[in-house]
């Protein structure tokens, strides 16, 4: 849980840094979203476990996985992604979501 916790404090701060442009739909519903990034997190936090050779493939693979389960190609995951993380409003509601969800897997 410390990891999740460092990469939502993470994800807030480098929110802080940015400024918030003409937002974009996005392709998901919010409940879709916050999915998506408690999936990304814990893909996130089992590659250090494994080496630099072997987090690349598990990176190639978490996404298609990503794209399979969200019907999305592997660019259109990461442009919901950067998309969520340029409205910070949605952000902080997507990210309270993921914290639910992770708490409630305990």
């Amino acid at each position: 849980m410390r990891a999740l916790a460092y990469l939502i404090l993470l994800m807030l701060s480098m929110m802080a840094c940015k400024q918030t442009e003409a937002r974009v739909a996005s392709k998901l519903t919010d409940e879709q979203l916050a999915n998506l990034m408690l999936d990304i997190q814990f893909s996130e936090a089992t590659l250090p476990e494994f080496s630099k050779v072997k987090q690349d493939s598990l990176k190639d693979l978490f996404f298609r996985k990503f794209s399979t389960v969200y019907k999305l190609s592997e660019e259109e995951v990461k442009e919901e992604v950067r998309n969520l993380e340029e409205d910070p409003d949605k952000l902080k509601l997507i990210l309270d979501r993921v914290k639910i969800l992770a708490d409630s897997l305990r």
